[in-house]
């Protein structure tokens, strides 16, 4: 069988002489050495990869990594030694270097492993087909598990069995939806989704840190609503974040108040998907930020101040003082549960709003103090918008 090449003008890692230095070096001592992984993968892809994730694969044991590292000026960290990883720092530029190894113990959380001098039983060891493509310094690309024919699939597929995969790490199951939102449904997706469901009973679940980490990159995904219908649907999204998500509503409410779903930030995705007016403990459990959390009150804030107001131009007048996130979800969050009308709820996210020619700095000057300067700005802004608009 002929080599399978990836054009240098394809990959990042080829063209980068970084790159390629450190990969020459760990090479230089007879070892096989590879670039490996999600830099790998989209390459293979034609997607994007960015230069601070160039993952290496080596046959050279770690003490031998940092002894190479030392003896070329190298900075190096030994991040994961007990697994094998060593990130080297050279050009300012990360590298995570480790041992081609393979697992002899594992509980769902945390894993033995060994170490090995062959690729392939490197291979066996990682998740998903995709993710297991190596890819030396000339471009030719291996995988012993069928990585680069479902890569140009797009096929999200387990190497080997899927239900011993996952019991390896439980944290498997959520990167497998993550993927799906990346990549699309794979054909298989049911059954795999069922084995999961069944697993979950007896599942130990992953750290939260790393749970919340893969669910904010699902939430990038150009496929995450497929992803999240399926978690809500097999349980999932329960099971590792506590709560019940509600997937048609946050599919609704982004279609009209976003054109991309990357304009809306994590905490008032987080939002949509669970319930945001009920208590404050999934807030902490998702680990928002104080800005994020800030977000979310305010989005409270503004839905009982629109629920609260009849006249239109109130509501509207609201824009000024919002985020147009914040307030584009606020308002389409209230014709959902039937609080607005769809028709009034078009309106005030369609309305441009007009420059208001004086400031809030305007009634001090007038001499008014306290709680009235805000109160005289306020209808004072009421009454303009009202008059403008009306003269449109």
């Amino acid at each position: 069988m002929s080599d399978i090449y990836l054009k240098q003008e394809d990959a990042y890692f080829l063209q980068s002489e970084d790159a390629k230095y450190i990969l020459s070096l760990l090479r230089r001592y007879h070892s096989e050495s590879y670039f490996v992984g999600g830099c790998v993968r989209n390459a293979v892809m034609g997607l994007s990869q960015s230069s601070d994730d160039i993952d290496i694969a080596t046959a050279l044991k770690p003490d031998d990594v940092i002894k190479t590292a030392k003896a070329h000026g190298i900075y190096y960290v030994p991040t994961g030694l007990k697994h094998g990883t060593i990130t080297l720092i050279y050009n300012e530029r990360q590298f995570e270097v480790t041992t081609f190894r393979s697992d002899v113990k594992t509980d769902g959380r945390h894993a033995e492993v060994q170490f090995e001098a062959d690729y392939k039983q490197d291979a066996y060891r990682r998740d998903f087909t995709i993710n297991a493509i190596y890819c030396d310094g000339d471009g030719i690309l291996k995988s012993p598990v069928g990585g680069i024919e479902d890569a140009h699939c797009r096929e999200v597929r387990f190497i080997g069995n899927a239900e011993d995969r996952i019991k390896e790490d439980y944290l498997r199951i959520l990167r497998y939806y993550r993927f799906i939102s990346y990549f699309g449904t794979p054909d298989d997706v049911h059954n795999v989704s069922k084995t999961i469901k069944k697993l979950l009973v007896d599942m130990r679940r992953p750290a939260t840190e790393r749970n919340i980490t893969e669910l904010r990159k699902t939430l990038h995904g150009a496929y995450q609503l497929d992803a999240l219908n399926l978690m809500e649907d097999y349980g999932v999204f329960e099971a590792f974040f506590g709560t019940t998500s509600n997937v048609k509503k946050y599919q609704a409410i982004l279609q009209k108040t976003a054109r991309d779903a990357e304009d809306i930030p994590f905490s008032l995705k987080i939002a949509l998907l669970c319930d945001f007016s009920a208590s404050d403990d999934w807030k902490s459990f998702f680990k928002l930020t104080r800005q994020e959390s800030k977000a979310i009150d305010q989005l409270r804030q503004l839905c009982t101040l629109l629920s609260q107001s009849c006249d239109i131009y109130e509501q509207l007048s609201y824009k000024y003082d919002y985020d147009l996130n914040i307030y584009n979800i606020a308002v389409e969050n209230l014709a959902y549960n039937q609080t607005l009308s769809e028709e009034d709820a078009e309106m005030l996210i369609g309305q441009i709003l007009p420059y208001i020619p004086f400031n809030i700095q305007d009634t001090i000057k007038e001499g008014f103090k306290g709680k009235t300067i805000k109160e005289e700005y306020i209808k004072r802004r009421l009454n303009f918008l009202k008059e403008t608009l009306s003269k449109a």
